[in-house]
């Protein structure tokens, strides 16, 4: 009987075996590393992808702030208004002339509707800055003129901060030579106002005018003054009334040729406050509105915790006031004047009675 033979080990099917599984782990390894590469870049590019959104989002968040045009200019406000004048006239009076301002349109501050005067005046006109209402009478025997006043403002206060908002081109002032030279009470030529303005420094326009602005309210001390003394007495004196503050920034104004003008209205308000307040021109903005009566404002600047710096706020209506101007460059009147030519033993007296309410828009 033959013997069987020992089956051998193949060897050669084990390395076989080996070499294919070396290579499957090899093949699974590398797409590992592949995978986690890219989902390291992956992870990478969103985090780049966030930051850039990130700094995006703080880019704009910052120029929201810092950007004048993003932000929104003061409302308009409506009021209606009432203004009734009684004009006491004791003896007879010869060619009498009376005069009234009328509030009038004013591009980006006012705009009035529906204005009535009762009496019908003798004629109505514009002098070449204001809307004036006039009444002739050759003979007005002692008695009592009723004259009455009636219409609808809408009205802001144009400050430079609201300029700077809008940034329109406001159409230019053809003449400034009269805002410019000295008037009734405004002495801007005088000595004494040219040296005091010439202390008043700035480097550019905006910055004169700003501390034009504070000199007046540092200098004067409110004082209900019976008269109206002007700009030079004032400054002497160092006190007044809005309409001595409001003489003082726009005498200063044109001594450093800085074109000016004295504006008279009415705050839109309940309470009756007849007020005086200025208009600066500037090139870009048109005539920008100033309320030097008004106290300054400043808000301090902190980085990090620490003071770097204090700003000063030149706010004209620090109590988001509104004006209704009735006119502009004369420093009087801001309601009815009269005169006559011939007058007899008579004696003439006006009464005020002024009603402004607010209405819905």
């Amino acid at each position: 009987m033959k013997e069987k033979k020992k089956k051998s080990f193949d060897f050669t099917l084990l390395l076989h075996i080996i070499i294919v599984i070396l290579i499957i782990v090899i093949i699974v390894a590398f797409f590992n590393i592949a995978g986690q590469k890219n989902v390291n870049q992956m992870v990478k590019n969103t985090e780049n992808i966030y930051k850039e959104k990130l700094e995006d989002s703080e880019k704009i968040s910052n120029e929201i702030k810092s950007n004048k045009q993003i932000q929104k200019p003061k409302p308009y406000e409506k009021y209606d208004f009432k203004y009734n004048y009684v004009v006491n006239i004791k003896g007879d009076v010869k060619n009498l002339n009376i005069k009234i301002p009328l509030p009038s349109d004013e591009n980006e501050k006012q705009y009035i509707s529906g204005l009535r005067i009762f009496p019908s005046p003798t004629r109505t006109y514009h002098d070449g800055i204001n809307n004036i209402a006039e009444y002739k009478f050759d003979r007005y025997s002692s008695g009592i003129l009723d004259i009455t006043l009636v219409g609808t403002a809408n009205v802001r206060t144009y400050d430079l901060d609201t300029a700077k908002i809008l940034n329109k081109n406001i159409s230019k002032e053809k003449d400034l030579t009269k805002y410019l030279k000295p008037s009734f009470l405004i002495e801007s030529e005088d000595g004494y106002v040219k040296r005091i303005a010439k202390r008043i420094k700035g480097k550019t326009k905006e910055e004169i005018v700003a501390n034009i602005y504070e000199y007046t309210q540092n200098v004067l001390t409110y004082t209900s003054i019976q008269q109206d003394i002007g700009a030079r007495e004032a400054l002497r004196i160092r006190k007044g009334k809005c309409s001595e503050y409001a003489a003082v920034m726009t005498a200063l104004c044109r001594a450093k040729n800085i074109p000016a003008r004295i504006v008279c209205g009415n705050i839109a308000r309940d309470t009756f406050q007849k007020h005086t307040w200025v208009e600066v021109y500037f090139d870009k903005y048109g005539w920008v509105a100033y309320d030097p009566t008004q106290t300054i404002s400043f808000v301090n600047i902190y980085n990090n915790g620490k003071l770097v710096r204090k700003e000063r706020r030149i706010i004209s209506d620090k109590s988001n006031l509104r004006y209704i101007a009735s006119s502009r460059n004369d420093f009087s009147p801001w309601y009815l004047t009269y005169s006559s030519y011939e007058r007899t033993s008579s004696d003439m007296s006006v009464k005020e009675n002024i009603t402004i309410k607010k209405s819905k828009l």
